[in-house]
């Protein structure tokens, strides 16, 4: 049995990461993608979770791949998106791009009963590049989850930026659906026993004063 700490969509926002590294005990953590993208410590992000995670307990989002594997922006702001791709990449090492680009949006922990993927729970639709693909919304669950193989007992997604837990069981599905929205944005994360079965959405504190004095060096626009 394992204490997990689930993080999604950083956003390159070290400071927070910082915080839950610090704060939240787990015996594994698990990142669910969007590690990089607009925030101001790419490097800084990157190298921390490097540190801290098991290789096959990450995935990329969408934010990942847009800026690494395809070289451009991936928000809907000509002048931001243009910050986001230049600056991530002229911040990270080859070496840090390379460890992203090995990673992919889908995972499976079938040991453990566990599905991995950043937007949607299947290969295809995992990544949430493409136009249109918001994720695996709050609402959408059931549909989703009615879909998936019998081994999976939890399935963890991010995207959204929506943290919700959801137990399917009394929609006839054995299946735990979780989001722990966007560290990132948001602060929040979530915490998982698998052998008390206790599963909360955390919301963490971090120095929010350093993260924006960052962006106010290096951002062309004040969006935050």
């Amino acid at each position: 049995m394992t204490k997990y700490t689930i993080i999604s969509d950083i956003h390159a926002n070290y400071p927070a990461l910082r915080a839950v590294v610090k704060n939240s005990e787990y015996d594994e953590l698990i990142c669910l993608g969007d590690i990089i993208g607009l925030n101001a410590f790419p490097t800084e992000t990157v190298e921390l979770l490097r540190s801290e995670i098991k290789y096959e307990h990450c995935i990329a989002g969408n934010h990942d791949v847009a800026v690494i594997e395809y070289g451009e922006g991936h928000v809907n702001d000509k002048e931001l998106s243009r910050f986001e791709k230049e600056y991530t990449n002229e911040q990270l090492t080859d070496d840090q791009k390379m460890w992203i680009n090995t990673l992919g949006t889908y995972a499976e922990l079938r040991d453990k009963g566990i599905l991995m993927a950043h937007a949607k729970p299947t290969v295809e639709e995992s990544a949430g590049y493409k136009m249109g693909n918001s994720g695996m919304e709050k609402g959408d669950v059931i549909e989703h989850v009615s879909k998936l193989p019998e081994w999976v007992e939890y399935v963890l997604t991010g995207h959204t930026h929506e943290a919700y837990v959801l137990d399917c069981s009394k929609f006839g599905h054995d299946v735990i659906a979780i989001n722990p929205g966007s560290l990132g944005y948001n602060g929040t994360y979530v915490e998982m026993d698998t052998e008390t079965e206790d599963i909360n959405i955390q919301n963490v504190e971090y120095d929010t004063d350093e993260l924006k004095e960052r962006l106010q060096d290096v951002s062309p626009k004040r969006w935050w």
